[in-house]
């Protein structure tokens, strides 16, 4: 084999090593990383909500105009063993509550992982 062959294999060799070294560190980067879930959560109603997710914390507040969608990521519940409920709540521009629900996995689940926040549902457990 001539100087040039195995310069060239060598070049073939170490190209092979660094893709699969790039693809490895992104297979552990994401197995690294928490598992999430995509929801979307429409706005039903006649009137812009303030939507909240988890809890009334202004910071994460989105507006959502009638009939728009928004897609967010959750960290739970995230699987049927996880007992956690992902509180949703709404608000109409005068601020007053027209949509609060806990969702389990199983509700989650059956719905898609698309909510539709509809005007009076309002079954919140206390707290």
């Amino acid at each position: 084999m001539g100087v040039s062959a195995r310069r060239s294999l060598a070049t073939a060799v170490t190209a092979t090593l660094c893709r699969c070294a790039v693809a490895l560190g992104a297979v552990l980067l994401l197995a690294g990383c928490d598992p999430t879930e995509y929801v979307y959560v429409t706005n039903g109603s006649d009137v812009p909500i303030v939507l909240f997710e988890f809890d009334r914390n202004p910071r994460y507040q989105q507006t959502v105009d009638p009939g728009q969608t928004v897609r967010n990521s959750w960290m739970y519940p995230i699987d049927s063993g996880d007992l956690r409920r992902a509180r949703v709540e709404a608000d109409d521009p005068k601020g007053t509550r027209i949509f609060c629900h806990d969702f389990s996995y199983s509700e989650l689940k059956t719905v898609g992982w698309r909510i539709q926040v509809q005007r009076g549902r309002i079954d919140c457990a206390p707290g």
